[in-house]
């Protein structure tokens, strides 16, 4: 999947993960958190619950997984900051050498399937822009 990343200098980033990687680093937050993943108190859960992968997942799958994915680093940015500016989660959308090669078609599944996952980047604002004038700067920049 395609994350553009937005930071604090005003910087976007594209940086690619599989679902799988995903998913371990939602299950490493909630060990990290567990009283906001509800481990104790479910009542207490605020961290977004993310399903599992699962063995095979064709073009519908990777499609709505896509919608889910969006509304999860949504409601993570929306977090205390202790936990959306935690050092585990700002690691996990750094740049890392392979993001920076374009992904190639045999990176997605045979027949095609998964091209949806490269087209549209779901945006984790890491860092919400909320003053007018730096708005202005970066849309300037584009």
């Amino acid at each position: 999947y395609m994350f553009l990343v937005k930071w604090q200098d005003l910087s976007e980033k594209v940086v690619y993960r599989r679902f799988t990687e995903i998913y371990e680093f939602h299950k490493t937050l909630k060990e990290m958190f567990p009283i906001e993943a509800g481990a104790i108190n479910a009542e207490n859960r605020i961290i977004p619950h993310l399903p599992a992968p699962k063995w095979y997942d064709g073009q519908r799958a990777a499609e709505n997984r896509q919608g889910t994915l969006t509304e999860y680093c949504s409601m993570l940015m929306s977090l205390p900051t202790k936990i959306s500016r935690c050092p585990h989660l700002l690691d996990f959308f750094k740049v890392r050498p392979d993001d920076l090669k374009l992904p190639t078609d045999n990176q997605a599944p045979e027949g095609g399937r998964g091209q949806a996952q490269w087209l549209t980047p779901i945006i984790p604002a890491l860092w919400k822009v909320e003053d007018k004038k730096a708005r202005d700067i970066l849309d300037a920049q584009r």
